[in-house]
């Protein structure tokens, strides 16, 4: 690069922000090397190019054939015939690009496209981007653009399509970007946008589709959309959005998408959105204050609906029989409203069915050896997902699930009143990956072949009456990631096959009858980031030291059991636990010190065990412990007076043989120190113990569950 171009190039950028009333000028030079130039000073402010997409922009020598040698650069286009020469676009998207984007780009007067998405860009939309006279598509999105959208845009009249999303713009929506009457697309959807959709936006007459997701949008959502005859895909979900559903959008007749779900919209679902014949998807899911009930003839209204996704929107009444006519349905889901009656046999007529959840309604069904509906299900070759959790469905366990279809991935039956057993044919269903049957009346045993399901990731058999052992075929399951058999009545000891679940995060045995000791390949499964429940059962021996190998484990309960020996100082090595339960066994020894690593613990219990010894100091130093307790073990000596001790409103010593100056929890005063006396460690009787208090058990079992699940959502 010549002297004299590195000291054009250099002013230009100096000046970038100190001329404002039209585009950039440069020295008197041709109007091919101002094109030029402002190529160079785009590239000027990259930072980051790994792919080297930049390398062919080199500078001409001055000569008629090499100033038109940028046309060949990457990503550049020169194709005006009247100008021959002339950038007309610029499209290096998916380029890996890293700096901001150079306000010398509004030299390019014939630019007719600027891609520039799918990078790491940085920085403000340069306002000069307005002063493009040509410009017709600005994509912008996929980068990191911060700042406001400049109001400037709105001067390039001709744009069709404004594409910012996913970005990190703040601000408002100019409502000066009314004034773009040839745009088709606009989409700022996912950005930190605030304030109000503007009214203004109504008039764009052309616009076909309009993306405001994904935002801090707030404020009600105006009537003026109504008046965009060819819109056709109107996506403003997950922002602040409150008040009614415009009446005005069922004029949108050649609408396909709808999408306002998960917002704050309130009042009935409007009768006309269900007249838009051309609607393919239609979501309103999340918005809790929505009410209002599917039309007698929606498959009519709706004949070309394909997503049926009204989650959450207080809808009651029944689900029409007419839901068999719109043929192209593909999801239907209505989780979480107040439906009520059966679920309609005509849903099996629908051949592309690919989803159909219809948890936590008040839909019911009764029935003696087969479930007609299941049987009508088995006609939708392409469903995948089948929830019908959380209502009043009664009979046995349908012998005809194992007749859906192979492509069935997520089966959630959960909380009805099923009965019976599963069927030992359920390892059909060879594409499972979530199977939850929780809170049925389950009988039987579990079926050996269940092994047979490999893709399976979760499985939930929890709060039945199972009986029998636990098979030792789930340890075939390797890609298992949650199996949660609690509060059923499983025999025998815990299979060393479950060792070979490397995948497992949460493994939650708890509230049955097995016995035995735990298992060393269970308990050293470092794949247990999330819980590992074993309480209320008849386990014996020690607790493994392998257990230092939980690292990253969170919740762990081996409480209510027969474990003897000491607390493994390994145990201190599972830094990331939150929850600690060891209490009502057979425990004995001192308290190791290496549990003073234990940084996070927020509630630890010891109690109704042997242990001895004094009560550690490090208890009071953790910073989020809120719960301890201690009680009715045979420790001794003051208690320490630091954190939690102090507060004692979470702490509980009670049954033990200690003293200190706790007004709280009226301790008594500590005596002068004796020399040369031991005192004899009393053992203690094994009782019943906690396993007469099995409702208070189980309703913290079920507030540990429900934390848990949290973070299991996308699983269960």
């Amino acid at each position: 690069m010549s002297l004299l171009l590195l000291l054009l190039v250099g002013t230009l950028l100096n000046t970038s922000h100190t001329t404002h009333a039209a585009p950039i000028s440069s020295p008197p030079a041709s109007q091919i090397t101002m094109d030029e130039h402002a190529l160079l000073s785009f590239r000027a402010l990259i930072t980051s190019d790994p792919h080297r997409v930049l390398t062919s922009s080199t500078v001409g020598n001055g000569s008629n054939a090499n100033m038109t040698g940028f046309c060949s650069w990457r990503g550049v286009g020169c194709h005006s015939r009247r100008h021959p020469g002339r950038v007309t676009s610029l499209e290096l998207w998916s380029s890996n690009l890293t700096g901001t984007i150079s306000p010398f780009l509004s030299n390019l007067t014939f630019l007719s496209t600027l891609n520039i998405s799918h990078n790491s860009l940085s920085g403000n939309i340069p306002w000069e981007l307005g002063l493009l006279p040509r410009l017709l598509y600005l994509d912008l999105r996929h980068n990191f653009l911060q700042g406001m959208i400049p109001g400037s845009l709105a001067r390039a009249s001709k744009l069709r399509m404004l594409q910012l999303e996913y970005n990190g713009l703040v601000g408002d929506i100019p409502a000066n970007l009314s004034n773009l009457q040839e745009l088709e697309v606009l989409d700022v959807g996912s950005n930190q946008l605030s304030s109000a959709i503007p009214p203004s936006l109504g008039s764009l007459s052309k616009l076909t589709y309009l993306g405001l997701y994904l935002n801090n949008l707030s404020g009600g959502v105006p009537a003026s959309p109504g008046n965009l005859s060819l819109l056709v895909d109107l996506f403003a979900d997950t922002n602040k959005l409150s008040g009614q559903i415009p009446d005005s959008l069922g004029r949108l007749a050649k609408l396909k998408s709808l999408d306002l779900a998960y917002n704050q919209l309130s009042d009935t679902i409007p009768a006309s959105l269900f007249n838009i014949s051309s609607v393919d998807t239609f979501e309103l899911s999340g918005n809790s204050a929505l009410s209002g009930v599917l039309p007698i003839d929606i498959g009519a209204t709706l004949p070309n609906l394909q997503n049926m996704i009204l989650n959450g929107c207080q809808l009651n009444g029944r689900i029409p029989r007419s839901i068999g006519n719109a043929s192209r349905l593909r999801y239907i889901q209505l989780d979480d409203n107040e439906l009520e009656g059966t679920v309609p046999l005509e849903v099996g007529s629908l051949k592309d069915l690919e989803v159909l959840t219809l948890g936590n309604n008040k839909l019911e069904d009764k029935w003696g050896s087969d479930w007609e509906l299941m049987q009508s299900l088995s006609n939708c070759s392409k469903l995948f997902s089948l929830s019908l959790d959380s209502n009043n469905f009664q009979g046995v366990l349908p012998p005809s699930i194992v007749n859906l279809s192979n492509t069935m991935q997520n089966l959630h039956l959960a909380h009805n009143k099923f009965h019976g057993a599963i069927s030992s044919d359920i390892w059909k269903l060879s594409n499972l990956a979530v199977l939850s049957l929780r809170g049925n009346f389950l009988s039987g045993s579990m079926p050996p072949r269940i092994g047979d399901l490999y893709m399976l990731g979760a499985l939930d058999l929890s709060q039945n009456n199972i009986s029998g052992e636990i098979p030792s075929t789930l340890g075939n399951l390797t890609g298992l990631s949650m199996l949660y058999l609690f509060q059923n009545d499983l025999q025998g000891t815990i299979p060393t096959s479950l060792g070979n679940l490397q995948n497992i995060a949460s493994l939650v045995l708890s509230f049955n009858q097995l016995n035995g000791t735990i298992p060393v390949e269970v308990i050293r499964l470092s794949s247990l980031t999330s819980y590992l429940g074993l309480s209320y059962n008849f386990l014996s021996g020690p607790i493994p030291s392998e257990v230092g190998r939980l690292t990253n484990l969170v919740l762990l309960d081996l409480s209510v059991n027969k474990l003897s020996g000491e607390i493994p100082p390994t145990l201190g090595k599972c830094v990331e636990l939150v929850q600690l339960q060891l209490n009502d066994n057979l425990l004995q020894g001192v308290i190791p010190k290496s549990l003073s690593g234990l940084q996070g613990i927020q509630e630890l219990n010891f109690a109704g065990n042997n242990l001895y010894g004094s009560v550690p100091d490090f208890f009071g130093d953790w910073p989020n412990l809120a719960y301890l307790n201690l009680s009715n073990n045979n420790f001794e000596g003051p208690v320490p007076v630091n954190g939690v001790f102090s507060n004692a409103t979470g702490f509980f010593i009670g049954g033990n043989n200690v003293c200190g100056g706790i007004p709280s929890l009226q301790l008594p005063q500590c005596p002068a120190k004796e020399s040369g006396v031991e005192k004899k460690r009393p053992g203690r009787v094994e009782s019943s113990r906690a396993r007469m208090h099995i409702r208070n058990a189980i309703r913290e079992l079920e507030a540990v569950k429900d934390v848990l699940l949290m973070n299991d959502r996308d699983w269960l």
